[in-house]
């Protein structure tokens, strides 16, 4: 293992494993033994590696004591400036394999998930984009709110993708992008789009823009990942919160797709006074699950966050992130 080399430390790399992290140490160490399990029937792929993104201000996480959990050749970088997307951008600028990989701090790896993303990529020389199934990990303890269990709160607030059969889908439609807990790509994607936006979700616009530039996407229904939820995500106003976050995401989807395809005046007009019509419904029914017990009024206070949050963002675009708006490559 090398906790210092790059890609070409040890070989040529097949794979990098990028985990942006901050302030969860023991959530990252027991992510990384998950990679490489004991006596697994599925072995640590050669030619991989993890890069592993210190995302605090000042560096908090040990190389040796990261090379202790195993998970192969390691590295272990800094990016001191706040945000996800600055963090996939400092391992992008440094240098990564033919298919990389992203993977939260909090996620449980199936046995053999390494060896199984190469694997996909392999089979399926035509995608560039793939990701897997998600399922939550509760913890230990903890008290499931009423709500937790609804489809609604799976992919809102605990990042669950999942799909009915056993087969595997071509993004698109109802899934056009992945979660981004855990999804892989090949470098080559990076050559149409340069690198992650700076936003607090940035997975859904750097695949969205990529399915843009012809990349085509596909969901692996036989690789699954757990997200251990992380006890403080377990509350109604988190809910709410990243309900109303993702909606702006859609609303910036939606201006990157608009500024590419050169939208007229006339079509701004008409999307204006349809998001403002659009805000005071929804606003009205916020106000009205104010005052339903749960789980009907956070479910529909969720729902109509999420609305409210993308008809503000398309009522302000001009201020929304656009193409162009990307980190190092």
């Amino acid at each position: 293992m090398s906790t210092d080399g790059g890609p070409d430390a040890c070989g040529a790399t097949a794979l990098s494993i990028v985990i942006p992290t901050l302030h969860r140490r023991e959530s990252l160490l027991e992510t990384l033994r998950a990679l490489d399990p004991a006596g697994c029937s599925a072995p640590w792929p050669a030619g991989a590696e993890v890069v592993v993104v210190d995302n605090a201000p000042e560096p908090e996480l040990d190389a040796a004591e990261l090379h202790e959990a195993g998970a192969g050749r390691l590295r272990l970088l800094h990016e001191p400036r706040p945000g996800k997307g600055h963090a996939l951008n400092t391992a992008i600028h440094g240098g990564l394999g033919e298919v990389v990989a992203v993977l939260d701090d909090d996620m449980a790896p199936m046995p053999g998930w390494a060896r199984a993303a190469l694997a996909s990529a392999s089979a399926h020389p035509e995608i560039d984009i793939f990701a897997g199934k998600s399922h939550v990990v509760w913890p230990d303890g903890a008290s499931v709110p009423s709500w937790g269990n609804h489809f609604l709160a799976q992919g809102l607030c605990f990042s669950v993708l999942t799909w009915d059969g056993d087969a595997d889908r071509e993004m698109g439609g109802n899934f056009p992008y992945p979660s981004g807990n855990h999804f892989w790509f090949r470098r080559r994607v990076l050559d149409s789009v340069g690198g992650f936006p700076t936003v607090w979700n940035p997975e859904p616009e750097f695949c969205m823009e990529a399915r843009a530039k012809g990349h085509r996407g596909l969901l692996v229904s036989a690789i699954t990942c757990g997200h251990r939820v992380q006890p403080e995500l377990i509350d109604a106003g988190v809910f709410l919160d990243r309900a109303r976050r993702v909606g702006r995401t859609q609303a910036r989807i939606q201006f990157n797709d608009d500024r590419g395809g050169g939208v007229g005046p006339a079509r701004l007009l008409t999307r204006k006074g349809k998001s403002l019509a659009g805000l005071a419904l929804w606003t009205l029914r916020d106000g009205r699950a104010r005052w339903q017990p749960e789980p009907s009024g956070v479910l529909l206070r969720a729902r109509a966050q999420l609305r409210m949050g993308r008809y503000r963002a398309l009522l302000v675009g001009s201020r929304s992130p656009l193409r162009g708006s990307r980190g190092p490559a």
